[in-house]
């Protein structure tokens, strides 16, 4: 409804991978690539409902319905026509297996029959009557090679009809206008090249939108079908899948990039009116399970799957009423910190997470964290907001927050682990409090000094004891911290048995500065914009010691360690990488002049070429880029020599 920034009301996790939907009368009908037609009641958009299925031979794509018959384009099974007049259930009529891919599908009706028209990719565009839905019969096959001399094969990815006229997109070769006004016979009115990749089409007025993949969306001027010409372009940032118009706008289904729209109002100067994913960077990252759940900003809460953690898979998003800049997630809850207060999301099921309540405050909140009823929050000044969470009263009902107490500390960043409540402020230092007060008030156990506690680690090392640098720590229940101080590097400290100071283990010397921090049972992970993420090893009794580094690519502030992937915020989308396994370093022979290193290399390491780094503690690391090579062993070749192919022969009857 506002073209500018477009909202995410509700969605429904299809068992597929859907590629196609049609609505009519308040149903959705979706192909499902290999889970056949879903149809979906969408009467309510926000909880859109399954209402049926069909199972169907090849791989559900676009559809096409007239009156009550689908037209259903199966890719790798032809094209389906379905009965949906009673949609609990659909009857299949008939189906056609084309020669080749069929994409897309377009259907014209009038009084001397019914014509269906398939883009069936290296088979070109394909031509049935359809007038006995039982029986479908081929009148035509148009392919641009078996039309013009010289040409290659198309393929062909989408068709629409109008006029007579049908406007093909060959992925490969760009919009050929087809007569059809005798659909046995078509033939060539015109072809147009498109930059990029052409696939999807809409028509609009004389104007017709081609998603041109790399090329973004290019409008094209079919006001004399005959001379068809680029008018207007707009590249997006992703690969232009498809494309839909409504009220002089064009929303762009952008694959990676997300949904672009596009004003077209001016089809010779379209411009970005607004967008859906990338709208703002990611400020937060936050892991449930394997869903990553992201503070993006003026983007609110988006959700993505990390089953694979190189390719996240978008799963769902949150619209908030002002941009969210962190979030904490408490199992079936999660509370995000956004410029209007403090959004609370039932997120029980990743796939359906969505606002069930929220709490206005004065001022934007920066930072969050919670655990049970309680919630720990920073607004914009630095004060800190005790709130309590009362439970629902019914299993319908929103807990409900209020503010218990309020704090003004100057803090900047916050976390909880068990009844400890860790905090960092501008002008106190780390400051640990008990959270377990009978009055219900935090009380102030211990302090570091004030010059440091910049930024502290978000999710520290749960072990119940450490061995870190040259002390010895006996066992204590809080976690071990790491702080930044600037200009001096990073503390490694805990909290005493008594809980009333904290005490350092270890210093590691980092000049640049650092956004991030994360401890684990892997060691310490540290990311700089100006070198990138670095990796230490903690081993006992020896300091930290540095084992590997990742260049900085972009602007990223931020990361989250799972499953040893790390995935990284501060741009529109999720940046990730694998790391590499630690591995062993030991001298093997030592001379006044010269010292030799071994490398006892893991055997999963993964395949690629590494840069070696090499730290002299008096100087710079000095780097040898590609000095290590890990591939496969080269297969050994067959021992069969010209005298073993003679005998072979010789013994042939």
């Amino acid at each position: 409804s506002t073209p500018a920034r477009p909202r995410h009301i509700g969605n429904f996790h299809t068992p597929g991978s859907s590629k196609g939907v049609v609505v009519k009368d308040h149903y959705a009908f979706v192909g499902d690539d290999d889970h056949g037609l879903q149809i979906i009641d969408v009467s309510d958009p926000s909880h859109p409902q399954h209402v049926s299925e069909m199972s169907l031979t090849g791989l559900s794509y676009t559809l096409k319905q007239v009156d009550n018959l689908l037209y259903l384009a199966d890719h790798r099974g032809g094209f389906h026509i379905i009965d949906v007049s009673d949609v609990k259930h659909p009857r299949h009529l008939s189906n056609v297996d084309t020669p080749g891919k069929s994409w897309a599908i377009d259907v014209t009706h009038s009084t001397t029959g019914d014509v269906a028209y398939v883009a069936d990719d290296s088979d070109g565009l394909l031509i049935f009557d359809v007038s006995n839905k039982h029986h479908p019969v081929l009148l035509a096959q148009f392919d641009p090679g078996s039309h013009e001399r010289g040409k290659e094969k198309g393929y062909a990815e989408d068709v629409l009809v109008k006029d007579n006229l049908a406007y093909v997109s060959f992925f490969d070769m760009g919009l050929y206008i087809v007569d059809v006004s005798v659909p046995s016979k078509p033939h060539v009115v015109s072809h147009l090249a498109i930059p990029g990749n052409a696939r999807s089409i809409k028509l609009e007025g004389n104007y017709a939108y081609i998603a041109g993949w790399e090329s973004g969306l290019q409008i094209v001027d079919v006001h004399d079908p005959r001379h068809p010409f680029i008018t207007g372009y707009y590249d997006t940032n992703g690969s232009a899948w498809g494309a839909d118009i409504d009220q002089g706008h064009a929303y762009v289904w952008d694959w990676w990039g997300g949904v672009k729209v596009i004003d077209i109002r001016d089809p010779q100067h379209p411009v970005l009116a607004g967008q859906y994913q990338g709208r703002d960077d990611i400020e937060m990252l936050r892991r449930q399970d394997n869903y990553l759940y992201c503070a993006n900003g003026l983007s609110g809460v988006q959700v993505f799957d990390i089953n694979n953690p190189l390719n996240p898979i978008w799963v769902t998003g949150v619209d908030t009423e002002s941009a969210v800049h962190d979030i904490s997630l408490d199992n079936t809850h999660a509370y995000a910190a956004t410029d209007s207060g403090l959004a609370v999301l039932d997120i029980s099921n990743h796939f359906q997470a969505h606002t069930i309540g929220r709490l206005a405050t004065q001022l934007p909140l920066l930072r969050v964290s919670a655990a049970g009823d309680t919630v720990f929050a920073i607004d914009q000044q630095g004060t800190l907001l005790q709130l309590h969470r009362a439970p629902a009263t019914t299993a319908n009902d929103a807990p409900t927050l209020h503010v218990q107490h309020r704090y003004p500390l100057h803090a900047t960043a916050l976390w909880l682990s068990g009844h400890w409540l860790y905090l960092t402020t501008d002008n106190q230092g780390l400051l640990a409090f008990d959270t377990q007060a009978t009055d219900g008030q935090l009380r102030l156990q211990a302090q570091y000094p004030a010059a440091l506690a910049k930024l502290v680690t978000g999710n520290p090392a749960q072990q119940s004891s450490k061995n870190i640098g040259s002390k010895n720590i006996a066992p204590v229940s809080a976690p071990i911290i790491a702080t930044w101080e600037p200009g001096v590097g990073v503390h490694l400290i805990t909290l005493t048995q008594d809980g009333k100071s904290f005490t350092r283990l270890a210093l590691i010397d980092i000049v640049e500065p650092v956004t991030d921090l994360a401890l684990n049972d892997a060691g310490l992970d540290v990311y700089s914009p100006d070198v990138g993420l670095l990796h230490y090893v903690l081993d006992p009794g020896v300091k930290p010691r540095l084992m590997a580094r990742y260049p900085a690519t972009g602007r990223q502030q931020r990361f989250l360690i799972h499953d040893n992937n790390a995935f990284f915020a501060g741009e529109p989308t999720i940046a990730s990488v694998s790391l590499i396994p630690d591995f062993d370093l030991s001298p093997s022979h030592t001379t006044q002049d010269s010292l030799s290193l071994t490398l006892h290399l893991p055997a999963h390491l993964p395949l690629g070429r590494y840069g070696l780094g090499i730290k002299n503690p008096l100087g710079p690391i000095s780097w040898y880029y590609n000095a290590l090579d890990v591939h496969l062993a080269p297969r050994k070749s067959p021992k069969f020599t010209l005298e073993d192919f003679k005998k072979i022969l010789q013994q042939q009857p």
